[in-house]
């Protein structure tokens, strides 16, 4: 993603609540009272400039800190494109960084400490020009860093992204496949179908699906149901359909008839939204982006593109849906809250393998 690209984004996390809910309203007037002062202090400005000075206290003492602690790259970044061009001198001059975090000493330990966000870049580019030695790296930073960073919308790692958006290879496929083998959540299965997605591998995803509707184990099937509910393909939801029609009554069938209703809620937000975009009547509008709220999961950033780039929106609406990016994202949490405690139909917890699962996985 553009975001996982910058080594100098911060993020701030501000806990005071600048909304004014009013509730209640009947005809002829608001029940209850309303708190003047609250609504005064959203519009004060200098309550506002209060807030940003204490934002700016904040980072001070981030950077002051961090630079205290060795970290001097806080301050800095390195476009990614740079270290493409780095890969291509004839000197090698990059494996002398790789190599002591490679070797899984003190030195490289700290090295990804104080510069996790560079290696990651660098991973990054590695896994296009020297595959193998991009794996090693990537291995290097799962097992041994103490930070995640993570794409601001999805909430996953940066890391996950360059595996995905590398070029097709060897060592990258048997590592994409094991990141696959290792989900136990259906949120898991969610974000192996939004990394897919995300980074143009479409193809990848639909081979996997494949192979698992046509594994004579119920386990695998389950698995590319899942796959295919989360999917944002539209001929999923003929496909899921097809499979319904021809097989009986059993887990797997409950499976297929969740993943048929995950699909469809995808369906039902785009289409609210896209009637928020069409309807001209200010009340019905955002009646529509309401309901879209109560289906929306983390499948709209797949296609947040595609319909902003198709819907010419008024001021209001556009000012509407970026002023409610964070009621999205509530949404999408509240909407998805489940899914780390579900697997392909049953319910789980964390580092427990079920008996089914084992005898499945002995085969």
């Amino acid at each position: 993603r553009e975001g996982a690209s910058r080594l100098d984004s911060w993020s701030v996390d501000v806990d005071e609540d600048k909304s004014v809910n009013l509730v209640n309203n009947t005809w002829g007037g608001n029940v209850g009272t309303v708190d003047i002062d609250r609504i005064k202090r959203v519009f004060d400005q200098n309550v506002a400039k209060d807030a940003n000075q204490a934002i700016h206290k904040q980072i001070i003492e981030l950077y002051e800190a961090e630079r205290k602690r060795g970290n001097h790259w806080i301050d800095l970044s390195f476009p990614f494109g740079n270290l493409k061009e780095v890969m291509r001198l004839e000197n090698d001059t990059w494996r002398q960084w790789v190599d002591p975090v490679l070797s899984g000493g003190l030195a490289g330990r700290q090295h990804l400490v104080f510069c996790q966000g560079f290696y990651e870049q660098l991973c990054a580019a590695l896994l296009d020009y020297e595959p193998e030695t991009g794996i090693e790296l990537y291995t290097a930073i799962s097992e041994n860093s103490l930070t995640r960073i993570i794409d601001s919308d999805t909430g996953i790692r940066s890391l996950f992204f360059h595996l995905f958006s590398a070029k097709d290879s060897p060592p990258v496929a048997v590592v994409r496949r094991k990141y696959f083998d290792e989900c136990n959540t259906d949120n898991d299965l969610l974000e192996i179908v939004l990394l897919a997605e995300l980074c143009g591998k479409n193809a990848w995803l639909s081979g996997i699906i494949s192979e698992m509707l046509d594994s004579d184990r119920d386990y695998d099937k389950a698995r590319g149901l899942k796959l295919m509910g989360f999917s944002s393909d539209e001929d999923s939801e003929g496909r899921l359909r097809e499979w319904i029609d021809v097989h009986g009554r059993s887990w797997v069938m409950d499976v297929a008839r969740s993943a048929l209703r995950t699909h469809q809620r995808n369906i039902g937000a785009k289409t609210w939204l896209e009637r928020f975009a069409t309807i001209e009547n200010r009340v019905d509008s955002w009646a529509t982006f309401r309901l879209f709220l109560q289906c929306v999961d983390r499948r709209y950033w797949v296609w947040e593109k595609s319909f902003v780039d198709t819907y010419l929106l008024s001021d209001w609406k556009r000012d509407a849906v970026s002023g409610n990016r964070g009621s999205i994202k509530d949404a999408i949490k509240e909407n998805e809250k489940k899914l780390k405690d579900e697997f392909v139909g049953h319910k789980v917890k964390k580092d427990q393998l079920w008996p089914w699962m084992k005898k499945y996985l002995s085969n």
